[in-house]
Formats: C-alpha cells, structure tokens, sequence
C-alpha cells in the first residue's frame, strides 16, 4: 500500500504535465460560459456543447495526448448529436427532480459521465 506522500507525489507528477495552460484553459471555460449566460438561450444551444468540449480538453489531457483550446469547439462538428445527449440528460435530471428532490440528486449522479461519452465518441 502507498503512503499518503508517494500518492501526493504521483498526483503531482500526473498534474505538472502543462499546469499553467490547463489552468488558463479552465479560466477561457469560465470566461465563456459567464459570457453566454448574458445571452437568452446561449448557454443552452452553445453552452451544452461547449461543456462536452471542455471535458473532451481534459480527457485529452490526462491521456497526454496533444491538446488546444481549439478542442472546446469541436463537439460543433456533431452538433445535433451532443446538444441532443446533453438535452436528453438534462430532461432527465429535471422530470426526476420534479418527483421529489432526492431522485433528483441521484439521477444527476447516475447521468454525470454524460459529457465523457459525448466527448469521447469517435462518432462524427
């Protein structure tokens, strides 16, 4: 079993892989995402499909794979595909929180690895 500090030195080296551009690439997230909330509808038809990218820039990420910011905007080449699943999962979450709050917060779990697939999917 490891030791609490070769695991805090392993989660290092696994997280000083290109600290800064990860931490400036989570910050243009937060930036658009405050930016289309402003906008009526945006954050739905923009912004679902802007959170799978984001999450396809992390997968990548941890993977050490080739990474860019350009990554954000390539779940628009499946628009209909992602906006379709993040709607699905959010319709979900929502029709079980009108059944009692509970339910709600179990679905919102049970439906979290969403954006993962999405972002994840070889499907174009």
């Amino acid at each position: 079993m490891m030791s609490r500090a070769e695991i805090k030195l392993r989660a290092w080296q696994s997280v000083k892989y290109n600290y800064w551009p990860t931490i400036g690439a989570y910050l243009l997230f937060t930036l658009i995402t405050y930016g289309l909330a402003c906008i009526p509808f945006a954050n739905i038809f923009v912004g679902l499909i802007i959170q799978a990218g984001f999450v396809g820039y992390f997968l990548n990420r941890f993977r050490k794979q080739e990474t860019s910011v350009g990554l954000f905007f390539r779940p628009f080449n499946r628009y209909t595909r992602v906006l379709g699943g993040m709607l699905w999962k959010a319709l979900w979450v929502i029709l079980w929180t009108l059944l009692f709050i509970i339910p709600g917060i179990v679905k919102s779990y049970s439906y979290f690895c969403t954006e993962y697939i999405l972002a994840d999917s070889p499907c174009v």
